[in-house]
């Protein structure tokens, strides 16, 4: 599991999640999630969990704007 702070207006770089689950807690403002599939977007909020399936080329490309906001990882 990681801990993982993003400043406000940050980004994660595009990267991708073979073989596994990936679910993330966010404990702290608002994540704008992506992945590749069908380049279905999902905003998860303070303190919601969600899981995204095991595509093998996942990507969390985009994070919301706003205040800070700390995400928990793990698989």
């Amino acid at each position: 599991m990681h801990l993982v702070v993003i400043p406000p207006g940050g980004r994660a770089v595009p990267h991708l999640h073979i073989g596994y689950e990936t679910g993330i807690s966010v404990l702290e403002g608002r994540v704008l999630t992506r992945w590749v599939a069908a380049l279905e977007n999902e905003i998860v909020s303070e303190a919601e969990t969600k899981k995204s399936p095991s595509l093998g080329r996942a990507k969390w490309d985009e994070l919301f704007r706003g205040d800070g906001r700390r995400c928990h990882s793990g698989r």
